[in-house]
This record gives C-alpha cells, structure tokens and sequence, in this order.
C-alpha cells in the first residue's frame, strides 16, 4: 500500500519520502499475502470493500497487462458437500452478482470434475474472475514508478516521532539528524498503524486501532 501511494502521488512538483524500517520494502504483511486476486462475492452488497474489491481487481488486470506483472486469471470452485451448503452457494451468487462480479456460474455435480478434476461434491459455484499475482513484482513495479517519478525511499529509517506544527508534521526517523517536514502523510505501517496513529497525537489516532484475530 504504501508502495502504490507513493508510485501514485509522486511527481515533479510533489515531493515524496517514504520511510521504511527495514532494509527493503514488502518484508512485513507483505510478505504474508496469499497473491490471491478475490472477485469480490464474500462482502456485503453495497460496502466500501465489496466496491473496491471489484474495482480494484479489474485495474489490477489492466496494470498486470500495460507493465508486465504476472496476473493471471485461474477460476475458483466454491463447492457443497451436502445439500444444505448448496443453498449456501445460490446466496452467494446473488450476492456477487449483485457486487458487480463477472460470469459467476452454479454448476452441478457433473460440471465439477472439468473444472477441478479429483474434486467431489454435490454442487458448485464458479468464479472465473478469481485468480492470481506475483506480489513481489507486483511491488516492484510501484517501487520503480515511484522512483521514475522522483521519489526518495530512506530505508532502516522507522518513524519515531511526529509532532504537528504551523500546519505541517514534522517527522523524526531512526538515523536522521533532522526531522522531515510534511504537508500530509500517509500512514502505510500495516500491524503497526495504530501506533505509528499514535505518535502524531491523539486526534491523529482518534478511532484508528487494530482488532486482531488468528489467522490460519
């Protein structure tokens, strides 16, 4: 995210610095992402992820096309193992449908083993728009737009402190001397949101916290 931010806001009459903690960029939730490119069926009709979901996925398509990074469209199966969970599957696609999600198909048992040779089931849901990326090109190429553009990466440089004066922040960072001055700054720091929120003050961080949970 804070890849894309920079490749997105940096030009020649916009100055960009992003810091970064470690000594290279992606190696925290990054890291972890399941490269998966979700159609957009599991969220409520009408919310801010169910639209971003579906956009964001077609312009991940396109930018995988115009630059070169590895997209590619696999298909998922959502499949019933009992009849019950086949009723399950008709609300999900009304609800994908509704989201804006192309070619969503029910298929029944006999489909099944075309799509996903060696699966069994009772029914299924096919999404033809689900599919894959290269995370690691895909920040890559925000890394090199951004620099194209003119932006600074500082690495080994995490945020230390942020105090807000005469409408701008001023940053202090590991390994500088002086602080950063900033007119707007973008809190890109994944886990630790919360408490970079925290470092300009509490109106910064009013409302932003983390809820966790365990994921498997």
């Amino acid at each position: 995210v804070g890849l894309a931010a920079a490749a997105r806001l940096a030009r020649p009459d916009n100055n960009v610095v992003v810091l970064e903690r470690h000594q290279r960029h992606g190696l925290e939730t990054s890291s972890r992402n399941s490269e998966v490119i979700h159609s957009g069926l599991y969220y409520p009709t009408g919310s801010l992820k169910a639209r971003l979901c579906a956009a964001g996925r077609r312009k991940l398509y396109e930018l995988g096309e115009r630059r070169g990074v590895f997209c590619r469209r696999t298909g998922k199966l959502i499949v019933a193992c009992a009849p019950e969970e086949a009723k399950k599957l008709e609300s999900l696609c009304d609800q994908g449908r509704a989201n804006g999600v192309e070619g969503l198909e029910l298929v029944d048992k006999a489909d099944i083993p075309g799509l996903a040779p060696g699966v069994r089931a009772l029914a299924g849901l096919w999404s033809p728009e689900t599919g894959i990326v290269d995370s690691e090109e895909l920040m890559r190429c925000f890394l090199l737009k951004a620099q194209e553009a003119g932006a600074i990466f500082l690495w080994n440089c995490g945020l230390e402190g942020a105090e807000r004066r005469d409408g701008r922040y001023l940053l202090r960072a590991k390994g500088l001397a002086d602080p950063i001055p900033a007119r707007c700054v973008v809190n890109a720091a994944g886990l630790a949101a919360d408490r970079v929120a925290a470092l300009a003050g509490p109106d910064a961080a009013a409302g932003c916290r983390l809820h966790w949970f365990k994921g498997e």
